[in-house]
């Protein structure tokens, strides 16, 4: 499946060595799927619009790439209390492409 956002960016990201493949299944087959639904999930559940969308708006890779840091690595988490900010920064991110339903 084609995504928003390609292995060499996530590892780039990370600051991962190009050269290093140990965690490429790892990080193609579940970091960044899960990253691109739960940023999907937050813009428009139903829709999930940017699923695979090469035109996908800078602000929405970014906070995929900040996902991807949170469930890649721990000490790059946003689940610790010294980091608690990072996601209101994905979702300050994601709020312009937010669909509201009245």
């Amino acid at each position: 499946m084609s995504y928003p956002i390609t292995l060499s960016e996530v590892k780039e990201h990370l600051r991962i060595d190009p050269d290093d493949f140990d965690n490429d299944h790892y990080i193609e087959s579940l970091v960044i799927p899960t990253a691109v639904e739960h940023c999907n999930m937050f813009v428009d559940a139903s829709a999930m619009s940017y699923m695979t969308d090469a035109s996908c708006p800078y602000m929405v890779k970014q906070a995929m790439l900040i996902t991807c840091a949170d469930l890649y690595d721990v000490n790059r988490s946003s689940y610790t209390l010294g980091s608690i900010k990072r996601e209101d920064i994905i979702q300050r991110l994601l709020l312009p492409y937010k669909t509201i339903y009245w």
